[in-house]
């Protein structure tokens, strides 16, 4: 179990805060050209990995792992059903460990 020094945590957050924003808004622009284009939509909801790979209109999402690995198991059957499962999972980003080694390079260990 990793413990933050509560001063440290709060300087590296507000460092890396513009991150986190970037990342979450790169599924925002996924969520977005699925909302514009029918056809994408479709690839997103049943043809994930062609959905990532082929990108919306020549551009390419910059997912991070999580966010990767959400698209890619997700199994909504509507946009909408699609955006709220990731509401409900991007609340919990702050907590796992690939963005707490974004937002917290310097840490304790507290087994």
């Amino acid at each position: 179990m990793v413990a933050l020094e509560s001063n440290t945590f709060t300087e590296h957050t507000l460092a890396y805060a513009p991150r986190i924003r970037e990342n979450v808004a790169e599924m925002s622009r996924l969520i977005n050209a699925a909302l514009v284009d029918a056809t994408f939509c479709n690839r997103l909801l049943f043809k994930p990995e062609l959905a990532l790979q082929q990108g919306y209109n020549s551009e390419i999402f910059h997912l991070s792992s999580i966010e990767t690995e959400f698209v890619l198991s997700v199994k909504a059957k509507t946009l909408a059903d699609f955006a709220v499962r990731w509401t409900k999972c991007s609340d919990k980003f702050v907590v796992t460990s690939e963005f707490m080694d974004v937002m917290v390079p310097v840490r304790t260990q507290n087994c």
